[in-house]
């Protein structure tokens, strides 16, 4: 589902990735598995959660203090957290760090950047995704990965069911 964004929504985005990033990197290391500029990666983090809270219709926070409980990129109205994936390959799957088993997110999703904004590729639950099943070894060390087909795709706002 393409989610397109205005020149004025990307600024704002590209803004508020790039106080996000010198947020936290002054504080903390990046748990990271791409060689893409941990700033880039910032931004396109903000673009994707940007498109998601503009489908679903939820708040998106421009809060760019350091958040200490890493929470949730999104709440829905129904508090469902939701924290969102954003990569530039169209093959890429659903990644999250080994850390992440501690957020305890209730809903993952995953974005395709555009350059216009994103394609919403798809979703899972965080119980179904973070299992050691979905453990795989990567360059920088182990990580949960879960491919795209079996993301679901029925991706609306809860209130359009």
């Amino acid at each position: 589902m393409r989610i397109q964004l205005t020149k004025s929504e990307l600024i704002f985005c590209k803004l508020v990735g790039k106080m996000r990033y010198q947020t936290t990197s002054s504080v903390c290391e990046e748990q990271i598995q791409s060689e893409l500029n941990p700033e880039t990666i910032c931004i396109d983090g903000v673009i994707g959660e940007y498109c998601v809270a503009k489908q679903l219709n939820l708040h998106f926070s421009l809060n760019t203090d350091l958040r200490v409980d890493w929470g949730a990129d999104l709440v829905t109205h129904e508090g469902r957290t939701i924290d969102v994936k954003t990569t530039r390959s169209r093959r890429g799957d659903l990644n999250a760090t080994l850390t992440s088993v501690n957020k305890k997110f209730d809903i993952y999703v995953l974005c395709v950047l555009e350059p216009d904004g994103c394609d919403i590729v798809g979703w899972i639950y965080g119980n179904q995704f973070l299992i050691p099943e979905n453990i795989v070894q990567g360059v920088k060390g182990d990580y949960y990965k879960i491919t795209k087909d079996k993301l679901s795709t029925n991706f609306k706002r809860e209130e359009d069911e």
